[in-house]
């Protein structure tokens, strides 16, 4: 099966999801009508909702029996690579915005991305994974120091793109509260990072 073949299968995932989002969107607008504004029956609309769930849970079973019935190894690697992009364009939100920031993550970003880190540094944790999945070196995935966890959620897409998630697990630890307060008098190379323990995380 060439891989040419099974990119309908991830086109008509991606085409239902961004239909079901639109329709949820517009079904949460009806519900957020003033008081004044009148009743909206939601029937309608919860039932070509979940006729349009039903749709993505059937095209992502036939994306998922593609996956599995691959046995050309060039096919099966396409696959992952294309989904693993759309996830990494998804965290750092650059399907529809671009910079230098998403690069090398040497910006913040202008955007509502899940994740400060540039396209290169979410490559090499996808390299680091992939060769501890290759090399089947045991253990799970931790991040000490958390924004958005985009960088996790990406994560956790490659342990979902070689089947790992029943053997791996993915740990996202954080203070929750910002940084501590900076004390460049007692630690002078804590002085680069002035003014980023007020930041409102």
């Amino acid at each position: 099966m060439s891989s040419f073949s099974q990119r309908p299968s991830l086109v008509i995932v991606a085409v239902v999801a961004v239909s079901c989002f639109l329709l949820l969107q517009q079904a949460l607008t009806n519900y957020s009508a003033t008081p004044q504004a009148p009743a909206v029956d939601p029937t309608p609309a919860i039932a070509a909702l979940s006729e349009r769930v039903s749709a993505v849970l059937a095209a992502t079973q036939s994306t998922n029996e593609v996956c599995s019935s691959l046995t050309n190894t060039t096919g099966r690697a396409e696959l992952i690579d294309s989904y693993l992009y759309l996830m990494e364009q998804t965290v750092m939100d650059a399907i529809y915005n671009w910079g230098k920031y998403l690069e090398d993550g040497s910006e913040w970003p202008k955007s509502k991305a899940f994740t400060m880190q540039g396209r290169r540094r979410l490559r090499n944790l996808r390299d680091a994974i992939e060769h501890a999945i290759k090399l089947d070196i045991p253990g799970d995935i931790i991040e000490t120091g958390v924004w958005r966890g985009g960088a996790m959620m990406f994560a956790q897409s490659i342990l979902v793109a070689y089947g790992q998630t029943a053997t791996r697990n993915v740990y996202l630890c954080d203070s929750w509260t910002g940084i501590p307060p900076v004390n460049a008098t007692e630690f002078p190379k804590d002085k680069v990072h002035e003014g980023s323990d007020k930041f409102p995380w």
